[in-house]
C-alpha cells in the first residue's frame, strides 16, 4: 500500500527489513537441506541426465511392494511432514519415475540414520548456520555462509528438490532469494522494493493503513490470517464497508503451516464460507483476490490441478483451472442477493494492484449506493 500510495520507505525502513530477508535466505536453505534428506534425492542428481528413469531401478529390491509403505517405514514414524504431506511425498514417488530414480540413487549413499554420506560441506555449512547474525546491528551474512548458500543453490539435485516444494513447507520467495544472494550478501546492501515486497513476514499484529484512492480516504486493517490470529478480528468486522479476502491460488497443491494435512486452498475456501456467510456481513461487499498468479502459471505446467480437485475436468490450461477456483468461492455463497467480485492479482506488481485497487473503490462505492437506495 505504501509503494502505490507514494509513501514508500524511508532508509531506516528499509534497512528494518533486512532481518526479515536474512532469515528467509537461510530458512529457506536450511529448508531445502531438510528436503533432500526426506524426499531422499542425492546432490548432484540431474533429471537432464538420466534418459530413461525405468532402467536405473531394475535389479533393484528396495522398490518391492508398495512404495507408499516403503516411505512410511523410512520415516519411522516421524509426522513431521503431516499425514498429508506424506501422502503427497509417496504419491509422487508412485507416480513419477524420476522421483523413483532418484531415491535409488540415494539409497547408495545414505547411512543407517538416512543421511546422504556424500553431503556436499556447503549444505553442512547451511545445516550449522546460527540465524543469530540477522539480529545484529549491522545485519551482514557471515562469509562462509555467503559462498556455501552460493553453491549450494547451483546444484542440480537442488534445484530439482525445489522443484517438488509442494512436498515439504517452503517459502515462495526462496528462489528470488537465493536468486539474488550475491546481491543482498553484499555489506552496503539497502532492500529494494523487490525485496521487501517478496519478504514473507508472519502477521502476528493487527496493522492500520489509511490511504486515499480517487481522493476518497480508506482504512485499511491488515490481519493475521493463521488460525491462531482470527480471535483478532472481531473487533475490526464493525461497520466494515468491505471484505477484501486473499487467496494464495498457487497453494492448491500445497498443505496448511498449521497442521501439515489440511489442502491450503480448502482451508480458505472454510474460512470464506465462514464469513461470507455471516449474518452480520449479509450486505457487505466481497472482493476475492486470487493472489500469486505468476506462480500458479508455472505450477500449472507439472502440477495437474485434478491431481488434488479431482471435480476439475478439461485442460489444464490457466484460464480454465483459474475459473475453476473461482467458481468454487462464489458458489459459496448463500445470499442470493449478494455479489461476490473476484480479481486475478500478482502483488508483487504494483501496477497491477494499483489497478485492481481503483476498481475496487468503483464496486465499494456502487455497494454503498445501492445500500443507500440511491
Amino acid at each position: 500500500m505504501k509503494l502505490i500510495h507514494g509513501i514508500g520507505f524511508s532508509n531506516d525502513e528499509r534497512k528494518a527489513f533486512k532481518s526479515a530477508i536474512m532469515i528467509n535466505i537461510i530458512t529457506s536453505a536450511k529448508t531445502l537441506v531438510k528436503a533432500m534428506c526426506q524426499l531422499k534425492i542425492p546432490f548432484g542428481f540431474d533429471p537432464g541426465q538420466i534418459h530413461d528413469p525405468q532402467q536405473s531401478l531394475q535389479g533393484e529390491n528396495a522398490f518391492k511392494g508398495s512404495c507408499a509403505e516403503g516411505l512410511g517405514r523410512e520415516l519411522g514414524g516421524d509426522n513431521t511432514l503431516g499425514v498429508s504431506a506424506m501422502s503427497i511425498m509417496a504419491a509422487t514417488v508412485e507416480r513419477n519415475p524420476m522421483a523413483l530414480a532418484a531415491r535409488n540413487l540415494y539409497r547408495k549413499t545414505e547411512d543407517e540414520n538416512g543421511k546422504d554420506t556424500k553431503q556436499p560441506a556447503c549444505a553442512k555449512v547451511i545445516e550449522a548456520c546460527d540465524v543469530t547474525f540477522c539480529f545484529s546491528d549491522d545485519i551482514t551474512m557471515p562469509s562462509d555462509v555467503y559462498t556455501a548458500i552460493l553453491e549450494f543453490w547451483k546444484d542440480p539435485g537442488v534445484k530439482y528438490c525445489y522443484s517438488r516444494s509442494n512436498e515439504y513447507q517452503l517459502l515462495d520467495a526462496c528462489a528470488y532469494y537465493l536468486d539474488n544472494v550475491e546481491r543482498i550478501a553484499r555489506p552496503d546492501y539497502v532492500p529494494t522494493d523487490q525485496d521487501i515486497l517478496s519478504a514473507r513476514i508472519l502477521t502476528t499484529r493487527v496493522t492500520e493503513i489509511n490511504f486515499k484512492v480517487q481522493d476518497i480516504p480508506f482504512k485499511v486493517y491488515d490481519l493475521g490470517g493463521q488460525r491462531s490470529e482470527r480471535k483478532k478480528w472481531v473487533p475490526y468486522f464493525d461497520d466494515v464497508k468491505a471484505i477484501l479476502f486473499l487467496v494464495a491460488i498457487s497453494s492448491y497443491n500445497q498443505v496448511c503451516f498449521e497442521d501439515n494435512s489440511t489442502n491450503r486452498m480448502v482451508e480458505s475456501m472454510t474460512l470464506f464460507g465462514s464469513i461470507c456467510n455471516h449474518a452480520a456481513f449479509r450486505r457487505t461487499a466481497m472482493v476475492v483476490f486470487m493472489n500469486k498468479i505468476d506462480l500458479f502459471r508455472s505450477k500449472l505446467e507439472t502440477c495437474p490441478v485434478s491431481l488434488y480437485f479431482p471435480n476439475f475436468t478439461g485442460l489444464c490450461t490457466y484460464e480454465n483451472a483459474s475459473d475453476f477456483f473461482s467458481r468454487q468461492f462464489v458458489l459459496l455463497n448463500k445470499f442470493p442477493d449478494k455479489k461476490i467480485y473476484v480479481h486475478y492479482t500478482w502483488a508483487t506488481d504494483t501496477n497491477q494492484i494499483t489497478k485492481v485497487l481503483s476498481t475496487v473503490n468503483h464496486i465499494i462505492l456502487s455497494a454503498n449506493l445501492d445500500q443507500s437506495g440511491l
